[in-house]
Formats: C-alpha cells, structure tokens, sequence
C-alpha cells in the first residue's frame, strides 16, 4: 500500500490485526527526456532515476529500438539513419546518466 496510508490502516478498526503485515510499497514514477531531431519537435521520451544510457538500451523503454550504441557513442536511429546524441555539442557516452527533462540533440 502507498507509505501514506499505512498509520491510517494500522489505527483503522479490524484492520489493527492484520497491521503487522502492512507494508509500504515505492512507486517510482520514470523521468521524462527529450530528443530533438527536427527542430521544435522533440520527443518525449521516458527512463528511470539516474540510468545511465547504456541500461537505457536495454531497457524496456527503448521499445522501438530508437537508441542504439555504436563505437562507445549513443545514436539516435532515425529511419535506419545513425544520428549521434548530443548534449551542449558533445557526443553522449553509453555511461553517461540521462538527465530529467534535459533535451538531447539528435
């Protein structure tokens, strides 16, 4: 159950017997990123907490195979076209962590 709820039950009525089994439960919500390909049209993209590119790619997130690693650099696959991520002109590292609402170049 949600960590919020977890005193209420513990104090509710009949529910105090079973409270030694409650347990609260983390939702991460995944952070959002973005991939500029076009200009003004980026992606919304999603992936978890502080993972790092190369955990991205294999992940389930990277789904329809845009994201792939080539000689120690991501690329973003557009239309079997290898096109380097970038952030601030430099080329993404597999090792480097994504960043919430960062945009990408791509």
């Amino acid at each position: 159950m949600p960590a919020s709820l977890i005193s209420a039950y513990r104090s509710a009525t009949n529910w105090v017997y079973f409270s030694s089994y409650f347990s609260a439960i983390v939702i991460e919500e995944p952070i959002t990123f973005y991939v500029e390909y076009w200009p003004d049209s980026p992606d919304p993209y999603k992936a978890n907490e502080n993972m790092r590119w190369d955990e991205y790619v294999d992940s389930e997130y990277n789904n329809s195979a845009d994201f792939v690693i080539l000689d120690n650099i991501v690329y973003y696959d557009l239309y079997d076209d290898m096109i380097p991520v970038k952030y601030d002109g430099e080329n993404v590292a597999p090792s480097d962590i994504i960043i919430s609402n960062r945009t990408y170049a791509a």
